[in-house]
């Protein structure tokens, strides 16, 4: 005789998933990744105290990896927290007193999380408050799925050696000036098209100067 509060629908007219202990199928995740080391030497001059870092990552996932779907739209997610691809170039120059490096770092966007639980967010059709703190049973009314936008990074940082004691620094982060953090919903647009920004950050530029002797 229990009926669900919000459409007054008898429970036992209502279908019911139970899970079992049956696993899940099972799933493919395949990569690649490069990697590359190089001392320019036998070019002239003091171009021959050059090299250069290379390191290149690409992830996927297969058809039937168990991976997370839009509440809304159904689309698939993919994998929680995997970037599609890293990447990271460094540009160095060392010929036993001087020490400059310039370094680029990037990766892919990601599936990050969906909206947390609230009195007007129930991302699951249920009869029940699903987080600790929900006062009121809502209707579906399904949160959005965050991603986390790819990111760029330049950074860069020079050392000179005045003698055995005493060195000198000079670095700078994100010289670039990219954002630090951006995250959004793809899948919830307003109606010219634009995602929704749940949170962006911006830390700018950051640069240090100093010593260090030893004794």
């Amino acid at each position: 005789n229990v009926v669900d509060p919000v459409t007054g629908k008898s429970l036992s007219e209502m279908q019911f998933t139970v899970p079992t202990y049956v696993n899940a199928p099972g799933g493919l995740q395949r990569g690649i990744e490069f990697s590359a080391k190089l001392a320019f030497t036998y070019l002239p001059w003091r171009l021959r105290y050059t090299g250069l870092d290379f390191n290149y990552s690409k992830n996927g996932v297969g058809k039937y990896y168990a991976g997370y779907k839009d509440v809304l739209s159904g689309e698939s997610l993919g994998p929680q927290y995997i970037a599609g691809y890293f990447e990271n170039i460094s540009l160095w120059y060392d010929d036993g007193r001087l020490n400059a490096r310039i370094a680029y770092q990037g990766r892919d966007q990601f599936f990050d999380y969906y909206s947390s639980c609230s009195n007007a967010i129930n991302n699951y059709p249920t009869a029940f408050p699903q987080c600790s703190g929900q006062t009121i049973r809502t209707p579906y009314n399904p949160g959005g799925s965050n991603f986390r936008d790819g990111t760029s990074f330049l950074d860069m940082k020079m050392n000179y050696k005045i003698n055995r004691q005493l060195e000198i620094f000079f670095q700078g982060r994100n010289i670039g000036r990219s954002l630090t953090l951006k995250t959004y919903q793809p899948y919830n647009n307003y109606s010219s098209g634009a995602p929704t920004l749940e949170n962006i950050s911006y830390g700018g530029a950051r640069w240090q100067i100093g010593f260090t002797y030893r004794n």
